[in-house]
């Protein structure tokens, strides 16, 4: 299945549920009195982790500078196409720590942008366009 962020292709990653994403939020209050007060309401939209790993999702060190730079752009909204179907709008998650992370296979000075970089991670929001 061919993944691109925008025109930035995505080889080999796979979809993961974003750690600690659920379909409900919980806020948790105190009245005047010191009783706790749970409020609780749905969370419609999505959030998700494009993952590679050691063997997989291997990109090169030009490709994560693409995405780091995509990554920067306050506010900014992409198209997520994963193999035939329709496209998603995603932002990046800069709540949950680094949105674009990656790991340098080979540790070269000065560094080539046609290194590969795995343990490839792309921290995604679907977002309502």
């Amino acid at each position: 299945m061919s993944m691109f962020l925008d025109d930035v292709p995505l080889p080999d990653l796979i979809l993961e549920p974003a750690a600690g994403s659920a379909a409900v939020r919980v806020t948790r209050l105190q009245t005047l009195g010191g009783r706790p007060l749970l409020l609780e309401d749905a969370v419609p939209l999505r959030a998700w982790d494009l993952a590679g790993g050691e063997d997989r999702g291997w990109i090169s060190r030009s490709c994560l500078d693409r995405l780091l730079a995509l990554a920067a752009v306050p506010g900014a909204v992409y198209r997520l196409h994963c193999g035939e179907g329709p496209a998603m709008v995603v932002r990046f998650r800069h709540e949950d720590g680094p949105a674009v992370a990656g790991e340098p296979v080979l540790h070269a000075c000065p560094a080539s942008p046609d290194d590969p970089v795995n343990n490839l991670r792309l921290k995604l929001m679907e977002v309502t366009a």
